[in-house]
């Protein structure tokens, strides 16, 4: 754990602040000012530090027992965010023929798969990554205002490479590492 009055963007950490209620809350995007503690980007370090009493020691607020989960929800809809501008955007592309279609002309980047669904699951050529596997496809669905969304692939861009970085946070928070 570090305290620090600096930002620092990081994006195997997370950066928690207290707010003026007194509670401490989780600013995913780094744009909260104050006193923060970084922590790693882990479920087990969020509640370890919990449990320690680090939260109260370094921030003057309390953490609520169910930080972890609103950690993780913070994560998600960030993601989920990311997803709804892309296809604002232009950059993305649903369906399975489609996508499919996309990444054979090749300037598919970052394919995403709804983690409920029985379909072929598929992959980019001369890329050892599978799919991102976080989301159902009634979160894929609600987001992109389609029903039955299974497959979405994202065209190379700045935009994409950001929602690559979030939805890594959102699985290393999600893994359960040694610390």
């Amino acid at each position: 754990m570090t305290r620090q009055k600096t930002t620092q963007q990081n994006n195997h950490q997370l950066k928690f602040i207290a707010n003026p209620a007194g509670s401490i809350i989780a600013d995913i995007g780094d744009t909260l000012p104050g006193n923060a503690l970084w922590l790693p980007c882990h479920r087990q370090a969020v509640v370890e530090a919990i449990a320690a009493g680090g939260f109260d020691a370094l921030l003057p607020a309390r953490a609520a027992d169910n930080l972890p989960e609103m950690v993780e929800k913070q994560l998600r809809r960030e993601c989920l965010a990311l997803i709804a501008l892309a296809k604002k955007s232009g950059v993305l592309i649903a369906g399975y023929e489609k996508v499919r279609g996309e990444i054979a002309s090749g300037h598919i980047s970052l394919l995403i798969q709804a983690n409920d669904s029985r379909g072929r699951q598929l992959f980019l050529p001369n890329n050892s990554k599978p799919p991102v596997l976080l989301f159902s496809s009634d979160e894929l669905s609600a987001v992109i205002g389609r029903q039955h969304v299974v497959y979405i692939a994202l065209k190379s861009g700045k935009l994409t490479d950001t929602l690559r970085v979030a939805t890594g946070r959102l699985t290393e928070y999600n893994t359960n590492n040694q610390l």
